[in-house]
């Protein structure tokens, strides 16, 4: 496949052959999307994983076209940052816990095996380092531990919270 001309994206095309034609069958790609930092819906997860996995079928050699539908995954990153940052996702009626929530749900739902969480206005872990911010995200987001371990694992959030038994799926009170 040739260059796309004039588009930002033009040498893409040839950039993914190239890898597809010197990678091992052992080696898997994960395409990041990282436009999903702008994600905020079900629909925006399914759509950038119908483009990566079919769409982009188009930009592949035909002779590399099984060896991308084996080797490549999709991942989406999902972005914190509060209004000020330009890749903000609006809550709309939701805390901004809950709608983290349901897009971590919903990318994980999406990917095929990578979800990650990005911010760069807290902080996870303490850091030596005299630039690093030094406020916690659960201190700047309450809730959002429980929210992202609800979104990654319903039934066994809900029985940490005592409200489901993990063996029967029944309370577990």
């Amino acid at each position: 496949m040739g260059a796309l001309p004039g588009h930002a994206y033009g040498l893409l095309p040839g950039f993914v052959n190239g890898w597809l034609d010197a990678a091992p069958p052992t080696l898997t790609f994960v395409d990041g999307c990282e436009q999903a930092y702008r994600y905020n819906s079900r629909l925006d997860y399914l759509t950038g994983a119908n483009l990566v996995r079919n769409k982009c079928l188009r930009l592949v050699a035909p002779e590399n076209r099984y060896k991308y539908r084996a080797q490549v995954q999709v991942g989406f990153g999902v972005y914190l940052d509060p209004p000020d940052s330009n890749r903000y996702i609006d809550p709309g009626a939701q805390t901004p816990v809950q709608r983290l929530a349901e897009n971590v749900a919903a990318a994980l739902d999406a990917a095929d095996e990578y979800v990650w969480i990005y911010g760069e206005k807290a902080s996870w872990f303490p850091s030596p380092h005299p630039l690093a911010d030094k406020v916690r995200w659960p201190e700047k987001m309450p809730g959002i531990e429980q929210a992202l371990r609800l979104a990654a694992d319903p039934v066994g959030a809900m029985c940490l919270a005592g409200w489901l038994s993990r063996k029967t799926g029944r309370a577990c009170w």
